[in-house]
């Protein structure tokens, strides 16, 4: 198994030696990590913020939706990315994105997940079994069966890979 770590751009050295099996970017000095198959936080110095116990950890905005190995999600609120400060059960009702195109809400409609926009508009139909909002207006949207699609927040599809996933994080394997 191969192992990643986080590295310096002006430096050949790793700045947090090669641990977790996948990374997602840092963003606001927190990355999302994996290590022996769970999922945590960790700082810019490689400091756990969030201790790997998570089977799934998926950013929705400034928070974070955790999903515990007994399906249990809850959401990870994060006071400007220095602490989790509540971890109340999470509801699957909506979370707001903030978009360059105005605040949007990924919302779930029977089983099925979708966003729209502040008006109520539907953005992104309500067909998908996940959404994952990655930031920078891009949406990752899972569909049974039909594989990922990456949706802009404009509601333009970018992109479609039905055989496999659209990852947030880098992995090998």
């Amino acid at each position: 198994m191969r192992f990643f770590s986080f590295g310096r751009a002006k430096s050949a050295s790793a700045a947090i030696a090669a641990q977790f099996e996948a990374v997602r970017p840092f963003a606001n000095g927190i990355a999302v990590v994996q290590k022996d198959g769970l999922w945590g936080i960790i700082d810019r110095s490689g400091a756990w913020k969030l201790e790997p116990q998570f089977t799934e950890l998926d950013e929705t905005g400034p928070d974070f939706v955790a999903t515990s190995a007994d399906g249990t999600k809850r959401v990870i609120h994060w006071d400007a990315g220095t602490q989790a400060v509540s971890g109340e059960p999470f509801r699957d009702e909506e979370r707001r994105c903030d978009t360059s195109v105005g605040a949007q809400f990924i919302r779930l409609s029977g089983n099925l997940i979708g966003v729209t926009d502040q008006d109520h508009r539907e953005v992104i139909p309500s067909r998908f079994d996940t959404i994952h909002y990655l930031g920078d207006d891009l949406y990752v949207c899972a569909e049974r069966g039909k594989g990922d699609h990456l949706i802009h927040a404009s509601g333009r599809t970018l992109f479609h890979e039905a055989l496999g996933q659209i990852l947030p994080e880098i992995s090998f394997g």
